[in-house]
């Protein structure tokens, strides 16, 4: 327990509450006399807890890790107290918890930021874009809950260190590689800027902290590779569909969202007489205008007639990303092509194999990607004199191999 002037924090158990034998820990905090209630969301045995001095009795290593958070909580309360005397705001056992919880103005939580992104970029960002948010939001809550016992954070209590454990947390995830943490943490930094915009935190914790990608080549089929896939008879008919659609995006350079979204609005027949695919990219909103080569258009005939595609007014039958790439699984092993590949190796390979290793200036391969920065298209220039300087090693040792 602990008293200022004005303030008294003591910490007692709920018998009503028990759950499975064990009594929820709360900090009672009372002010002039009137009190306010805080779950430290701690739970203990009832033998294990000494009610004079407010903590759990044992030397083991749990019992001190929870001795050490009902430290915190009662510093965490303390702070609240001291930052609503600063500002000169009324002082009471409800507002000290309101602070605490993150509800009064003052006191903006990683929840309020969350939820002003997501209200602020609906229909801003893509889905896709919102969605990772939403999955970075959850790593997030789950890593406050394990570690720091509690389902919401004041900004103004963040710190640097915050960073580092969140990271450490991410990297026990076993579905998460560095890139992947890296992401999570991108998006986080994005997050903690707006909120320093917004002046709901005095400092950017962010600042000094430096995300570390590593490089990945991206995955691509070859040339090869890509005639395997048209000659490759096929019976069933959601593998010969999953492949003409992926052989349609190796050919237009479109990401699955965008692909999945064609109408028939969007195939404009110019002056010319030839067909192009005017459209916008799903993650980004930059503007697509894509002429169509030969493949690409006998698939869109091929399909012009079936039930999904003239029922709908889209431009392909197209399945769910999971399905497509179960499908594509599926493929690559009657194909025999060992390489790992997911839908989205479609337009990394209309990138290299289809463009530019066919000497497309990078500058119209950029355009035709929609990206907005040349430094990314470079990343597919890079991969590619990677190829070449393999294929030639591997050159040298067949024409080694014939030497008298």
């Amino acid at each position: 327990m602990s008293t200022t002037k004005f303030l008294y924090i003591n910490f007692w158990t709920v018998k009503a509450k028990a759950l499975r034998g064990k009594l929820p820990v709360y900090a009672r905090v009372t002010v002039e006399g009137k009190r306010a209630e805080i779950s430290t969301q701690i739970r203990v045995e009832p033998s294990q807890w000494d009610v004079k001095s407010g903590r759990i009795v044992g030397r083991s290593e749990k019992v001190r890790s929870l001795n050490k958070k009902l430290a915190e909580v009662e510093a965490r309360i303390h702070r609240c107290y001291e930052e609503l005397r600063y500002e000169g705001r009324f002082i009471s056992a409800v507002n000290i918890k309101k602070r605490y919880s993150g509800e009064d103005s003052s006191g903006k939580t990683l929840k309020d930021v969350f939820t002003y992104h997501k209200e602020k970029m609906k229909g801003i960002l893509a889905k896709g874009t919102l969605k990772n948010y939403g999955a970075t939001e959850k790593y997030i809550f789950r890593f406050l809950k394990r570690t720091h016992k509690v389902d919401n954070l004041v900004l103004k209590e963040l710190e640097s260190r915050f960073i580092v454990d969140f990271e450490h947390f991410l990297r026990q995830q076993p579905t998460l590689n560095n890139n992947g943490v890296m992401k999570h943490l991108e998006r986080f930094k994005k997050l903690i800027k707006m909120a320093y915009e917004l002046e709901w935190m005095d400092r950017n914790i962010f600042r000094h902290h430096r995300l570390k990608f590593q490089r990945v080549d991206k995955e691509f089929l070859s040339q090869k590779e890509l005639e395997q896939l048209i000659n490759l008879k096929l019976e069933r008919a959601s593998l010969k569909i999953t492949r003409d659609i992926f052989l349609f995006s190796c050919y237009t350079s479109l990401a699955y969202a965008d692909v999945k979204e064609l109408r028939q609005e969007n195939l404009v027949q110019k002056a010319d007489g030839k067909f192009w695919i005017k459209s916008k990219r799903a993650k980004t909103g930059v503007p697509l205008n894509i002429p169509l080569l030969p493949i690409p258009l006998k698939i869109l005939e091929r399909y012009r007639e079936h039930p999904r595609v003239s029922q709908s007014g889209l431009l392909l039958p197209v399945y769910s990303n999971q399905k497509i790439n179960a499908y594509l699984k599926e493929i690559a092993i009657k194909a025999a092509i060992t390489k790992k590949f997911t839908f989205h190796t479609a337009r990394h390979t209309f990138a290299t194999t289809v463009t530019l290793s066919n000497g497309m200036p990078i500058e119209t391969v950029s355009k035709l990607l929609g990206h907005t920065k040349l430094a990314t298209t470079q990343i597919y220039a890079r991969v590619l004199q990677k190829k070449i300087g393999q294929d030639m090693e591997d050159l040298e040792r067949k024409l080694a191999a014939m030497q008298p």
